[in-house]
Formats: C-alpha cells, structure tokens, sequence
C-alpha cells in the first residue's frame, strides 16, 4: 500500500504588505481516524483575531506542517463563514462575544476585535514526537501594543505541537475568546482554560510572544521584544502583578494603567506513557492574545451584579426605607439595602414568592456573577423568619459557565420554609471575604435586601388520645393527628413528653411520620403502682419543637386493707370528658375471666371491698384493676390502672394450736420509729423463720433463726431487698412464718399479705 501524502495541497499565500493589525491567534488539530494503527488522519483549525480597523483580511491563509522525521509541507487552508448566534446570513466574521462587557463602548481606547475561522484535513506521514503545525501573518497591531517593541518586519507568529509516538492526540481546546477588554483598577480573573477529549494532564504556563519575518510559509520565527518594565510573567501593568493558575488556566491581576498588551498563554499535554511508565509530553498548544485596557469601566456593571427582579416569580415592593429598616433591626438585621430609590425616603424592595416546604431559593442576576467570589458554604447569604430565627443556608449551587460566572445562584436551606409570612434574605461578606462580584470585579453591595413571601403553611393538629397501662408492666400512649395539617414533608419526630410533678421533659421521640403509638418501658411495674406520670406529645418540624398537645395521666390504683375490709381509690382519668369506670377482679389461681365489681359509671372513684367468707374453694390471690372507657366512643380506646393483689386462705381454727400473736400486715419503714419493721411480738413460739416475698413470688428477705433474735420491736425486716442491697418499693408483699409450740412441738405456718407504705404515719 502506497503511504498517504501527508499534505492535500500546496498553495502560497501572497501577503499584503499593509497591515492586517492581527489581535491574536491560536492552532488546534483533532485526530479523526479510528485505525490507530495505520492512519493519521487531523482536522487542523486556525482562529485568527484581528482589529477591524485594518485592511481587509486576505482569506487565502496557508499552515506550515513540519517535523524531524519527515520535513515540511505546507497546506492550504479553507476559510470558514459564520453564522451570527441570532440567525441571519453568513459573514466572514463576528464581533469576539463579550469582548467590551466590562466597558464603556465609547472609550476611545477600546478596540473592535473579530473572529476569523480556517481548517484543512491533512494525513501525516507517520509517528513522530516533534510534528509542529504554524501559522504567521502580516502583521501585528503594532501602533496599538505597548508592552512590546518592533523593529522592522512584526508579523505575528503561533505554533502548535504535536507528539504521536505514544498514540494519536487531539488538542486542547479553548473555551473562550482569545480577546476581552478591561478597565483599570478593577480585579479581574480572565479564564483560558481548554478541554481535554484524551484524558490527558494539562498545564497551563505564560509564554514568549514570536514575531516571524515576512515571507515564505514556512519559517523560523523570533522571540518578540518587551519594552521596559514587561516580561514574559508580567506582561502587562498591574498592581500587584498577573498570575497564573496552572492547573486550571485563570490568570488574575488588577490594571493599573491604560494600554494594550500582547500576552501569550501556553498549554501543555502529558500522557503515562504505559512502557516506560513516565509522563511525556505529547502536545503543546499555543495562544496568543493582545488585550486592551481602557479607563473607563462600564456605568452599570460598576453598579455590580443585581438580583433580576424581573425575572418569573419575582416583583416589587415601594417601601418606606426608614420604617423598613427599622423593622429589619428588630430582626437581628442590623444593616439593609434595597434597590434603586424612587423618592427622598422611598425605596424598593424585591419580592419573591414561595410554598411551604420549599427547600431551595432561587436567584436570578440581571448581570453575572464570578463563580470565584460565591462561597460555597453559603456564608454570603442569611435568611431570617417571621419568627425572627435565622434559617441556615449550608451550602449553595450554581453552574459556572465557560467564563468563570454564573446568572443562577441555588440557596440550599437546611430546613424547609415553614411558616407563612415575610423571610428576609440579605446579601453580605461571606466566609471568603468577599460579596459577589461581577466579571468585571465589582462587587453587589454588601446587605442587600430582598424579602422572600411563604404561603401555603398550615397549623398542625394533633392530640393525645389515650394513657394506658399495659398488663401491670409498662405504659403506652396513643395519639393522632390531622394528616392534612401536619406536613410529612417537614416532619422531623414526635417528641415524647413525660411528667410526675407538673414538670415536662423530653423521655423519646418517634422518627416515624405515621406513628400513632408509644411504649414507655421506662414506667416499669413497680413505678406503675406508685407514680400516676403525665404524658403529653409535641410535633417537631424542621428540627423545630411545637406546642405540646394536651396532657393526660395513667389511673393510679392506691388500696388500704383491715382484718374484714379493703377499700380501693384511684385517680380521675382525663383522656375524655366523663369517663366511666369500671372495676374489676378475678383469681388467679384460676383461669376465671375478669369480672365487675362496680361500674360502668362516671362517678366512681373509690370501692369499699367487704372480704368474702374464705373457703377451699375461693381461696387464692386475688387481683384488681380499674378500667375507663369513652361513653362517646366506648370502642375507641381503653385506659387500664395498675393492678394489685390480695390473697384470702382458708385457715380452719384448730384447738390446742399453736398461735403466734401481733403479725403486722403493714410497715412504714420511714425511720419515724413507728412501725419501721416487721416483727412478730410473741416469746412463746420456738424455732421461728420468716420468709417475704414480692407478688410476684420472688424471695425478698429470708430469716430462718428469727426466735434466736429476740423477734421484737426493734428487731425484724427494714424493708430493705436482700437482693439489691436497696429499699422494697412500696406496694403488697407476701410473708409466710414457719413456728412450733415449745410444749408440744408441733408445727405450725401462717401466711399474709404485708404492705409497704413509705410515708409518715
């Protein structure tokens, strides 16, 4: 197979010896084959930029492709017309976008600046690692450039590398114009960044500008010369100098005098090179520019970026300045600017509407803001409610365009909005010192006020319905809520409420928006016979805490037992309006359902039990409770007390006996010396032990010497848990005395509830 030509034509291009008062220029070339192994097929593109005040541009322009490996060549390239963006017929060239936006347009220093496009398809011959593609034209601007100096012949010279030895390669390309106009002593961050279709590491560096004599196609060009006090870093008048970022290619610096300056930018690729695992260098791409810096910046752009209140959603507001202020102070906004005045004391504020529960806001700029300058932690911006709480703003969003600004900036709210009325949104100094500013350096001035209208809340409504205790064990309350007022998209938890002495305080809360029910295992049972608790529930939304619902407390069973009657009392239930009770027993030594002593009835809140005559048939531990029903609703809910136990025997009287006296079946172990132990005062029994234990039959105290100790006033159990080492809560216990006669020797054993009561008696 024969080699292709690496060229498609040659042409010499005639070179008018007036100026063409050349702005700049740039090469880039993309690798179109996709046999990697056998073709070297590249679209070569020139863009030239040019002053319209010279003669017009001679659209015959030729490339010089040369290499180590195989020569040079020369290539004629193809003119290429444009489209303007707003339709229209093609024109040979279009004004640089952007070119004056930082500007006046009158300034006489300003310069017009185009764009010209050309292209070839070309084949080169093979891999070679110095292929150089160059361009040059007659001539520069010379009577406009200040940083440089010419002598003779100035025209403009630019060149691109290309290394293929390790695989084909496409250029970077620039996003934007090679052209822009500033005004002095405002900071400015100009991007050259470029994009990179190879995944290639790009680095980003000032160059020396090349000049080339005028002639031939192909030639060797020279290293231009600066005037005095300019280099190739500093290559315009600033003050504090230009720099470089040479990873991303902005360059930052503030002019500090009018003129125009050359200034060329060099950007280089590297690629792992997978045999030798080192980075090579596989192309360089050059651009050189001339940038004007005029005195006058524009009137509106020096006003900084705006909020674009005529944008969808936006209005606005007359307002007095002074009262508003004033309001605004009230809300820990201590500072407030609105827009344009429109009388001595009047100004006008923005306004924008929002739904409750929105979550992002929305900004519009009537004129660009550097993406530099917006902090990401969203420190520029402070939101205020009706409330006067300040609602975070954590982070912002925004899409940087290809210039480095941006016309839409997203508040990220860490909560959503969620109460009507007026949010005040100010603009200030953020975290990285800076408000925004626009491309051109201005800044939007600090405090900047906007007001933000939230519509659409509602007031939650919720109630706590029922308190109930659950097998004698613990306590769960139920609730609900209108779902329609209690917005599951603000919903953060259900905020369980408890109180023993009028005081709330947070126990738990509930994550899940649908809940309708919670268990307090904190309530254990002994807590359940001896604390009536209080319970209430509170909504949060957006981390915030609502008002507590209504309060409602657990019935508390209290009882009081003599030799022939017990007497019950509990606690009025206000889960509803005039709930009915109803009281009830059964035994548990039997599989006997519950069974209604008193009730239903509103009134009832004590019984008086008449002890049954005992007999083996009924005899056993017997167990109450108190249950309250809703006469509205008598299915709806159920609130059951604590429960608690009496035990009847059936002990026939037997002659000649033995009998143990004074067995106490209550004790206040109170430490008034008053029945603070449970003693058996009676000297007349022998080999005494005494056992106690709780209902649920497990051992409390144990003393099987009991006589040996003189069991008297004074003596005996203190009420203290041999298992714990702490005091038995109060509630009923069990004892069971084990005793023989000293004559006769028989045995004996008694047993008996005994109440724990710790109170002052």
């Amino acid at each position: 197979m024969k080699k292709l030509i690496f060229f498609l034509a040659t042409i010499f291009t005639s070179f008018s010896l007036s100026a063409s008062h050349f702005a700049g220029a740039e090469i880039g070339y993309e690798y179109l084959s996709t046999n990697t192994n056998g073709s070297h097929d590249y679209k070569v593109r020139l863009q030239i930029y040019r002053d319209i005040s010279g003669i017009p541009l001679d659209l015959n322009q030729s490339l010089c492709i040369s290499s180590s490996c195989f020569g040079q060549q020369t290539v004629a390239l193809t003119f290429l017309p444009v489209l303007p963006q707003n339709g229209g017929n093609a024109r040979q060239a279009l004004p640089v976008p952007g070119l004056s936006d930082c500007v006046d347009a009158n300034d006489p220093d300003l310069v017009t600046i185009e764009i010209y496009y050309f292209e070839a398809t070309v084949t080169l011959q093979g891999n070679c690692p110095n292929w150089k593609f160059s361009w040059h034209g007659n001539a520069r601007n010379v009577n406009n450039i200040d940083n440089l100096t010419f002598i003779g012949n100035s025209d403009l010279y630019v060149e691109t590398l290309l290394n293929n030895t390790i695989g084909q390669n496409t250029s970077p390309t620039f996003v934007n114009p090679a052209a822009k106009s500033f005004c002095v002593g405002s900071p400015f961050t100009w991007s050259q960044a470029a994009t990179e279709p190879d995944g290639d590491s790009l680095r980003y560096s000032f160059g020396h500008p090349l000049n080339a004599p005028f002639g031939a196609v192909c030639t060797t060009p020279t290293l231009a010369t600066f005037a005095a006090g300019y280099s190739v870093l500093q290559p315009m008048t600033t003050v504090s100098g230009i720099n470089i970022d040479e990873k991303v290619g902005t360059f930052s610096f503030t002019p500090s005098q009018i003129e125009t300056d050359v200034v060329n930018v060099i950007v280089e690729e590297y690629r792992l090179d997978p045999v030798t695992t080192l980075w090579l260098k596989v192309g360089t791409t050059v651009r050189d520019l001339q940038i004007p810096i005029v005195g006058a910046c524009l009137q509106a752009t020096a006003a900084g970026p705006k909020i674009n209140t005529s944008a969808s959603g936006f209005s606005n507001e007359a307002i007095e300045a002074d009262t508003m202020r004033t309001f605004l102070y009230g809300l820990g906004l201590t500072k407030a600017v609105f827009d344009s005045t429109l009388s001595p004391r009047t100004d006008s504020i923005g306004v924008v509407e929002y739904n409750c529960g929105d979550s992002i806001i929305n900004l519009s700029f009537s004129s660009d803001v550097l993406c530099s300058t917006v902090s990401p932690d969203g420190t520029d911006f402070r939101l205020v409610g009706p409330d006067s709480a300040a609602t975070a703003i954590p982070a912002v969003s925004f899409a940087c365009q290809t210039d480095l600004t941006t016309n839409n900036i997203a508040l990220l709210l860490h909560q959503p909005l969620d109460q009507n009325g007026d949010y005040y949104l100010q603009i200030k100094n953020g975290n990285d010192g800076n408000t925004l500013q626009n491309e051109c350096g201005f800044s939007l001035t600090p405090f900047y006020t906007l007001k933000v209208k939230v519509q659409g809340c509602t007031q939650p409504i919720y109630k706590l319905e029922n308190v109930t205790v659950v097998a004698d064990s613990t306590i769960k309350i139920e609730w609900t809520k209108i779902d329609s007022t209690v917005s599951k998209k603000l919903f953060t938890s259900w905020n369980i409420l408890r109180s023993n002495n009028n005081q709330f305080y947070p126990i738990d809360n509930v994550t899940d928006y649908n809940a309708t029910s919670y268990v307090d295992n904190s309530a254990d049972a002994n807590a359940v016979d001896n604390i009536q608790f209080q319970y209430a529930i509170q909504l949060v939304q957006n981390f915030n805490a609502k008002s507590p619902s209504n309060t409602i407390n657990n019935i508390l069973l209290k009882e009081s037992t003599n030799d022939q009657m017990t007497t019950f009392d509990w606690s009025d239930y206000l889960g509803w309006t005039n709930a009915e009770y109803n009281f009830e027993y059964r035994n548990t030594s039997t599989s006997e359902p519950w069974q209604s002593l008193a009730g239903p009835t509103a009134s009832i809140l004590s019984y008086s039990y008449d002890h049954p005559e005992i007999t083996a048939a009924n005899e056993g531990i017997y167990v109450y409770r108190v249950i309250a029903t809703n006469p509205a609703a008598p299915a709806a809910y159920i609130a059951e007390s604590n429960w608690l136990y009496l035990e009847f025997k059936n002990e026939p009287v037997i002659d000649d006996e033995p009998y143990i006296a004074n067995i106490p079946n209550v004790i206040t172990p109170n430490g008034d010396s008053q029945n603070d132990f449970f003693y058996i005062n009676d000297n007349t029994y022998s080999n005494i032990s005494v056992s106690i234990f709780n209902r649920w039959g497990k051992l409390v105290y144990q003393d099987l010497n009991a006589s040996s100790q003189d069991y008297t006033q004074g003596k005996g159990w203190d009420g203290t848990d041999i298992n714990t080492g702490q005091p038995a809560s109060d509630g009923v216990y069990f004892y069971l005395v084990e005793a023989s006669d000293f004559v006769s020797g028989k045995s004996e054993e008694l047993k008996g509830p005994l109440t724990i009561i710790r109170g002052t008696h």
